[in-house]
């Protein structure tokens, strides 16, 4: 069987590959941003990371910081291995270079803006015409393609539902009725369109793709889809007071309810097992899936890891600042990252084979908002507010 650490490398490589793979939409060409700063060249490898060992319970020392990005909270894009980009609330983008934090690019261009399959940056175009879906090279900022939306039709939520390396998806409604549009990689053309089934219409889809498989959490229901044509495979109630965005491992789906963490069998679509938080803490946060574990956050607690097939509570672990988010930790080798909701105390640290806190890594200088972390090439970033910093990964 294969080490934590071979599998975690092996899933972390099929995500930086997907990321430069394949999106929707016609090509055309577009004014380039504004140029702000000298990055490095964007076909050089990064550098390496600092050699040492540190003592137990020390967080890292920062790379770099960068304070001087767009307001906002969405989560930093490590698009390719060396540009990170910033998206402000306001529809602004800003360009980071991963390995010295100065800034390549802005541009005020996009909102909802999202990584996409083929290593762009798409999300909707700001400007006065009917809703178009645009991306920007994220190496020099420039507009690669844009795709009008169907005429009539006005998105829902995030401008990119999902995408894979071949097909991009979208949500749109049309007058009462929902559809999902999925686009071709390689002709852009669209491949299909099928109804959304939508049983609260003030809750934003969220999606996923496993496989062969579109899965999509909306109003209390999953539902999945044959990403080849569209075709309706299942659709299970989940109930709970929120909608998770789902993770899957190629034969369950696995769903944070609020109160619950459910799994649900992608082949019948029955709900395989429950786990619910009897700990009175805040819920359940979205759960992360590794080498037969479901990892979630228990929120106002720490770190729990159910086994996948039974779900079954193997351990938990709290926080030394236990006000954890609700976004899914990140697994990387043989550790668990989780954000927190902390103004200082930004993220921490699960070493997932003793069971224990790693490291808690309290920033030097204060932020606002919500932190949110993402990773590409052993660095973690980590956002708050206008603040990006890289942190090496252990």
């Amino acid at each position: 069987e294969p080490s934590r650490r071979a599998m975690v490398l092996a899933a972390a490589g099929s995500v930086v590959g997907a990321a430069l793979a394949g999106i929707v939409a016609a090509l055309v060409r577009g004014r380039p941003p504004t140029a702000a700063g000298v990055g490095a060249n964007p076909s050089s490898p990064l550098p390496p990371l600092p050699t040492g060992t540190r003592p137990p319970g020390v967080p890292p020392h920062p790379l770099w910081t960068y304070a001087k990005g767009p307001p906002g909270d969405a989560p930093p894009l490590p698009v390719d291995q060396r540009t990170v980009v910033l998206t402000g609330a306001d529809g602004s983008l800003a360009g980071i270079d991963s390995a010295s934090g100065q800034r390549r690019w802005r541009t005020a261009a996009l909102a909802h803006a999202q990584a996409t399959g083929d290593g762009l940056v798409a999300g909707l175009d700001q400007g006065t015409g009917p809703p178009t879906l645009a991306a920007l090279d994220p190496a020099h900022g420039h507009r690669r393609w844009a795709l009008p939306v169907p005429a009539g039709f006005t998105p829902i939520g995030d401008a990119v539902l999902a995408s894979d390396t071949e097909t991009c998806y979208l949500a749109a409604t049309q007058h009462t009725a929902a559809w999902l549009f999925a686009y071709d990689l390689a002709t852009r053309a669209q491949r299909w369109r099928t109804p959304l089934p939508r049983a609260d219409r003030t809750a934003t889809p969220q999606a996923a793709v496993d496989r062969a498989r579109l899965l999509v959490v909306d109003g209390g229901y999953l539902t999945t889809y044959d990403t080849r044509d569209g075709h309706q495979l299942t659709r299970t109630r989940l109930g709970g007071r929120r909608d998770g965005r789902p993770a899957a491992d190629g034969t369950r789906a696995y769903v944070a309810t609020g109160a619950d963490v459910l799994a649900v069998d992608l082949g019948t679509g029955r709900i395989a097992w429950r786990a619910t938080d009897t700990s009175r803490s805040a819920g359940y946060g979205d759960p992360a899936v590794l080498g037969g574990v479901a990892y979630a956050t228990e929120r106002t607690t720490g770190l729990l890891a159910l086994d996948a097939n039974s779900g079954r509570r193997l351990w938990s672990c709290t926080a030394p600042v236990p006000s954890l988010t609700a976004d899914p930790p990140v697994l990387y080798r043989d550790r668990a990252y989780a954000a927190t909701g902390d103004d200082r105390v930004w993220v921490s640290a699960f070493d997932l084979d003793r069971r224990r806190v790693a490291w808690s890594y309290r920033s030097p200088r204060p932020g606002a908002g919500r932190t949110q972390i993402a990773f590409v090439a052993e660095r973690l970033f980590v956002r708050k507010g206008d603040i990006l910093q890289a942190l090496p990964m252990d």
